[in-house]
């Protein structure tokens, strides 16, 4: 019957099966020297952030206090195109407790173009690619925290984008901070180096090319790379070859602008260690059974041996069509 149709109809949505997150390897020692296809945890308080009071005075940080969520899993695809709210074919973990002024998980899918960018300025909207999902869990102690009312300036600002119409201004103030730890050993290219020297640990606005949707107990952050301005697309060409050997942290913020939302408080981070982007599987059809793992498959066996198993304005914008921010260089661990 499935076979009849690409796309799974309507009708028989609700007999789609669900993903587990999880299938990129997880390392526990954050610390320590990572094995490569990796990632861990990454403390929030190793970032530099916005803080009052009167910060578009001042341009004053400082950093962030423990970061809101856990990162619990991470996900990364090929996938034939873009593949927006992930969320809703995710098996996330069972919750029932009381619901607060957040969600008690946090999605973020970053969309990343798989083919070299057009010799045209415009993007080219969508195609062959991957994708990195990078799932949070509220950690105890913020969870403790909203369940006593005592919320922090970041709490309230975080709450309002999750709440916020799709229209306001607060859907354009999701940062993405990355930052390349060794860059002297990736061997880039002389235009992606230049890139990296300029841009290297420099908090982005995400504001045009994100997408927003809210499920049972989880809010999903979409950012669509596909549809970066082209000098940001050509910068994540330029790491498709050299992505094995790259270790690299990324966080993300919500931007906060007068003193009543700040200072900012890191959502959630990971470090990465030298990811083989070449090797992922693809993204799998949920409208069929997955097949049987044969790896345990015994040659004189049976079939019952088979088991399964910066100030405000030099901060940089990436959007489509933007190339405005001015560079500036930081050190190891600041924005």
């Amino acid at each position: 019957f499935f076979s009849l149709f690409p796309r799974a109809p309507e009708n028989v949505l609700n007999m789609r099966r669900k993903i587990k997150p999880g299938n990129f390897p997880r390392h526990e020692d954050m610390h320590g020297v990572l094995p490569p296809h990796c990632w861990t945890n990454y403390p929030g308080e190793l970032f530099n952030v916005r803080a009052g009071p009167n910060y578009a005075k001042t341009g004053n940080k400082q950093p962030s206090l423990e970061s809101l969520y856990e990162v619990f899993a991470v996900d990364a695809y090929n996938t034939q195109g873009k593949m927006p709210h992930i969320g809703k074919d995710v098996e996330l973990p069972p919750y029932n407790g009381t619901k607060l002024s957040l969600p008690e998980f946090i999605i973020i899918n970053l969309m990343v173009p798989g083919y070299a960018p057009s010799l045209m300025w415009a993007a080219a909207g969508d195609g062959v690619g991957w994708s990195l999902i990078i799932y949070g869990r509220l950690k105890p102690s913020i969870r403790e925290q909203l369940a006593a009312g005592r919320t922090t300036n970041a709490m309230n600002l975080v709450s309002n984008l999750v709440s916020a119409k799709e229209d306001s201004p607060l859907r354009k103030r999701f940062k993405i901070i990355a930052q390349v730890l060794n860059p002297d050993e990736c061997g880039f290219g002389s235009s992606t180096a230049s890139m990296v020297k300029k841009y290297n640990g420099k908090p982005f606005l995400v504001r045009t090319t994100s997408s927003f949707y809210s499920g049972e107990n989880y809010f999903e952050i979409c950012v669509d790379a596909h549809n970066f301005g082209k000098p940001a697309r050509l910068g994540l060409w330029g790491f498709r070859e050299v992505f094995q050997s790259v270790i690299f942290t990324g966080g993300f913020v919500v931007e906060g602008v007068d003193d009543k939302e700040l200072p900012e408080q890191m959502l959630m981070a990971c470090k990465y260690s030298k990811p083989d982007i070449e090797s992922l599987p693809w993204f799998p059809d949920l409208t069929k059974e997955p097949a049987p793992d044969m790896s345990d498959l015994k040659t004189h066996g049976s079939s019952d041996d088979i088991t399964t198993s910066d100030d405000d304005q030099t901060e940089s914008r990436h959007d489509a069509g933007s190339n405005r921010g001015t560079p500036r260089v930081l050190r190891a661990g600041s924005v």
